[in-house]
Formats: structure tokens, sequence, C-alpha cells
């Protein structure tokens, strides 16, 4: 049986779970960015000046000053989770104008891994009428989307507080609920509609550069001063292109 996927609009009811879905979809990427970051030559100066500092001042017997490997392991891995928890907790509760949610109705017990399995994707007024039996399976929120005024741009669009759950398809459950977003915009008069992604988000970025938008910029955040940085991307799509884009 295939997973069905209703895209709505974000109810009030909605909110903590939201929030505890854009926490988790975030917190996912903390190993793949500590073992970017564990691999840099940052993490070998670090190691170097430790065991200096634990060798000349205090004496230590240069046998266990190598001690300061994991004592630097630590230490930069505690930086990156701190890292990645404020920003879950700030984008959690970051304000959008407008919210969409992707909730699924699929059975107890699944045979296969949700991230494989088939979707099937409907609006909420047709769910019943194509599947008057939806209410008795098992629903889970498992993706949202926000979209907010550019903060710089006129007529421009942001998408904010994209997720999905892990233990779905990113690519099957994203696309509709971006698709719902840019034809909110061609309805509300936008004319463009950008985003970012982080080095690990490589799914939101390839997603998003499928469905027709185009890199805008790259550039990097810091983590620990200018030492430690991620790479992040900005991408935009034009709306009039992509209703083209549709048309053929």
């Amino acid at each position: 049986m295939s997973i069905i996927i209703s895209i709505r609009e974000m109810k009030s009811s909605d909110r903590f779970n939201c929030e505890m879905l854009v926490k988790d979809y975030i917190l996912q990427f903390i190993n793949e960015a500590f073992l970017s970051c564990l691999f840099r030559e940052i993490t070998l100066q670090a190691v170097v000046l430790l065991w200096a500092i634990m060798f000349i001042i205090f004496g230590v017997p240069l046998l266990f000053c190598i001690t300061s490997i994991p004592i630097v392991i630590v230490f930069m891995y505690f930086c990156v989770y701190a890292t990645y928890w404020k920003c879950a907790m700030e984008m959690s509760i970051v304000p959008v104008e407008q919210t969409w949610v992707a909730e699924s109705y699929e059975p107890l017990f699944l045979r296969q891994e949700k991230e494989q399995m088939d979707y099937v994707v409907v609006n909420e007024d047709m769910l019943l009428t194509r599947y008057p039996n939806a209410k008795s399976l098992r629903r889970n929120l498992v993706g949202t989307i926000g979209l907010t005024t550019h903060r710089f741009l006129d007529n421009c669009g942001w998408i904010n507080r994209m997720a999905v759950n892990p233990k779905y398809s990113f690519h099957k459950v994203g696309e509709p609920l971006v698709t719902c977003l840019l034809e909110f915009c061609v309805n509300k008069g936008i004319y463009t509609v950008e985003s970012t992604s982080t080095e690990c988000q490589y799914t939101k970025r390839e997603l998003l550069l499928k469905m027709g938008f185009t890199m805008k910029q790259i550039y990097h955040k810091q983590i620990i001063g200018s030492s430690v940085q991620y790479m992040k991307s900005q991408l935009g799509i034009n709306l009039e292109d992509w209703i083209q884009s549709k048309r053929k």
C-alpha cells in the first residue's frame, strides 16, 4: 500500500508538532557536520596547541599528552552540537506569515521502509473523496514549510522552516510542499522566491534545483571564529519562468 500525503494549511493544533519536526530535521545533521569539522586543519592545530600547553606549561609527561586528542574531539563535538541546537531552537519558533504541513495516512504496520514506499499526494479537500477510509489510518505530521516576506527585495518570498521527518523521503514529501508554496505566491502576485541550504542539506538543495531554482550565491557562516565555518547556498526562482516550465 502507498503512503497517502495530504497537503494543507497549518492549524493551531499543529504548532507543537511543527516545532518538534523542525528541531528533529535540523539536529539530524549534527554528526555529519561534526565529521566535516573533525578533518579540517583547525582540529590538528588545536591538538598540537593543547599538547604544547600540557607539556611545556603544566609539565605533563609527553606520553600522557596524547589525551589532548580526545579532549579536542569532545570540544569540537560540543561546539557543533551547541551551534545546531541553538539554530534548531531559533528556527522552530521563527515567525512565518503562512505555513503548510504534509500529513501522512498510513497503515499501522508497514513491510517496507517509509522512505522507499510509494507516495500519493492529495489536497485535504480531495482526501476523503478519493480515500474514504483514510480517517481509519494512522496519521503523522511528516513535513512543513513556511513563507515570509524577503527582508531586502520587493515582491519576493522567502522559504523558511522547511523540514521533513528523516524517516520519510525528502523529495517525495518536500516537492508537493514547495509546489503548494509557489502556487500560493503566484496567486499573491509575488515575482520571485528564495531560500538557503547548508552543505549538509544536500537533499533540500537538490530538490530546489530540480524544481527550477538557480544558485544565487555560496557563502560561509562561522561556527568558531573564522577557523571553523560551514557553507551555505542561496537559491532563487523566477515564478514566471516556473509557470512557463509547467505549461510545457
